[in-house]
């Protein structure tokens, strides 16, 4: 089939055409009309197998982007004013030109029902209605989307995303879908994804403010509520953004203190205390929560030191984890808690890729987080190793998994051992 190029294809060619768009494919259905400014036609996800669109064509297609802009600049206007409006379109640049998507699915009778236990709450007749449309339609992202739903809500949100990223990937420009996968992204700590979605949500819809909630509360989870300020949100949550840019400011007026960076007793406690301060007005902050974490540690509170960085670990990049299952393994070591120390160390070594791993690659004893190079400074010592060979030594010889045996005998060449 013929892909559409607006360059080229005249209206009557039109239909039968194909578009790729994110990754879905979908083809042009039957004409549906005509105004002053576009052609109008259905639009088939093809791997859906129905209409899920009506695709606007604009005539003037040197002013297109113009003209779909101010359409949505007079929507929004509308809207501000009181004025029930329908949906935004969504403006797409591609094959040649300037269109617009608007959602216009009918749902089948076995989906409408779906779509009402799910409102209503009957979350197994939800779900069982929507395995029975995915047993004879496996690409039914509506089927998907509720399944997404459903795991969300009994307390699966890893499970949730996995259905909603499902559906993403066969309807990527359906609402629903972006605003399922937000909230599954958000429950499961995923926030690589969900800001990548957001952004994207964003892109396609600029005046859809509806997740505005959603994003305020992964700013505060993560501990950036000062951009949040800008979203619109309720007076609660407006109030909650408020009090947290407040507490964050007053941290960061603590965390100007200076601090010796020695790995010594008289430098550690001192550094705990102000970062202790710090961390009690504002424990969101990665940058406080983290170096807070390194002072317990060399302070000898290990449990704290584990329970500290467990805390922030989900706001960190997946990149960092191994190195801080380390720090936790070390903490824990410290509190003789051998068990769970070598668990951390087993989880460390396979992130690290158990073959192939460099001396270089090994967390060290850390003395600070530079937030902005998102590096850490190690202390010269061989404290790690002395903590990993007590871990080793308590669980027995015949436990220890080969890899981490020899990722503990690695420490022998740590670039931050003293020289």
């Amino acid at each position: 089939m013929t892909e559409l190029d607006l360059q080229s294809d005249d209206p009557e060619e039109f239909q039968g055409r194909v578009l790729r768009l994110d990754g879905a494919e979908y083809e042009i259905g039957p004409y549906v009309g005509e105004g002053g400014e576009r052609f109008v036609h259905e639009l088939i996800n093809r791997r859906f197998g129905r209409a899920t669109h009506l695709i606007l064509i604009l005539r003037d297609q040197r002013n297109a982007a113009d003209v779909s802009a101010r359409a949505l600049a007079g929507l929004d206007w509308l809207r501000d004013c009181g004025v029930p409006v329908i949906h935004d379109h969504t403006t797409v640049r591609a094959h040649g030109g300037v269109f617009e998507l608007r959602e216009a699915m009918t749902p089948t009778a076995v989906e409408f029902e779906m779509e009402r236990a799910l409102v209503t709450l009957r979350l197994d007749e939800a779900a069982r209605l929507a395995n029975r449309v995915l047993a004879t339609e496996p690409d039914n992202f509506v089927a998907l989307n509720c399944l997404a739903f459903v795991a969300a809500r009994q307390g699966d949100p890893h499970g949730g995303l996995k259905q909603a990223l499902a559906a993403l990937e066969i309807e990527p420009y359906t609402r629903t879908c972006k605003i399922a996968t937000l909230r599954c992204a958000l429950a499961a700590g995923a926030f690589r994804t969900f800001w990548w979605q957001f952004e994207d949500l964003r892109a396609k819809w600029p005046n859809d403010h509806s997740v505005d909630e959603l994003a305020a509360e992964a700013h505060l989870t993560v501990g950036t509520p000062e951009q949040a300020v800008g979203l619109r949100l309720g007076e609660e949550s407006a109030e909650r953004v408020r009090q947290a840019v407040h507490a964050k400011e007053r941290a960061d007026e603590v965390m100007r203190a200076d601090f010796t960076l020695a790995d010594t007793p008289e430098h550690n406690a001192r550094n705990r205390e102000i970062l202790e301060r710090a961390y009690g007005l504002y424990d969101r902050s990665p940058f406080i929560a983290v170096n807070f974490g390194f002072a317990l540690l060399r302070c000898d509170q290990g449990r704290a030191a584990h329970d500290v960085l467990a805390g922030i670990l989900p706001m960190l990049p997946g990149r960092y984890h191994a190195d801080f299952f380390g720090y936790m393994a070390f903490g824990l070591a410290i509190d003789r808690d051998w068990t769970q120390a070598y668990r951390l160390l087993d989880s460390m070594t396979t992130r690290l890729g158990d073959e192939g791993i460099q001396p270089a690659d090994l967390p060290g004893w850390p003395l600070w987080w530079v937030e902005g190079e998102r590096m850490v400074i190690y202390s010269r010592t061989h404290q790690p190793f002395r903590l990993i060979a007590q871990v080793l030594g308590h669980i027995g010889a015949d436990r220890v998994r080969p890899a981490v045996r020899a990722m503990a005998l690695l420490y022998a060449k740590h670039p931050a051992n003293p020289t």
